[in-house]
């Protein structure tokens, strides 16, 4: 896999949908195409399925990854940027820490 890789990676970290969801408790919507925003309590839905749904009759993978790229990295502006409800984060985060 390095080999691949133009730059070396740190870690890497996996969180299931729900866990995302729980997280995301504090910080609001996120965009997830031009105009689309889905609340934190969506998110798994849209992962598992509306993701599909964005592009009906279109099996483009590369598109599809295209914007989980841009979903993931509007997830973590969301977690990183702060501005959102501390508590619902902290409560957020205790919740995606149990399941």
């Amino acid at each position: 896999m390095r080999a691949r890789l133009t730059q070396q990676v740190d870690g890497v970290l996996a969180i299931d949908a729900v866990a995302l969801s729980d997280l995301l408790e504090g910080s609001g919507p996120v965009e997830v195409a031009p105009g689309q925003s889905i609340p934190p309590a969506g998110i798994g839905d849209y992962l598992a399925l509306g993701q599909y749904a964005a592009q009906p009759g279109d099996n483009d993978q590369f598109q599809r990854k295209e914007n989980l790229t841009e979903v993931t990295k509007a997830v973590l502006g969301r977690l990183t940027q702060g501005g959102g409800d501390s508590t619902a984060l902290l409560r957020g985060l205790s919740k995606a820490v149990r399941t």
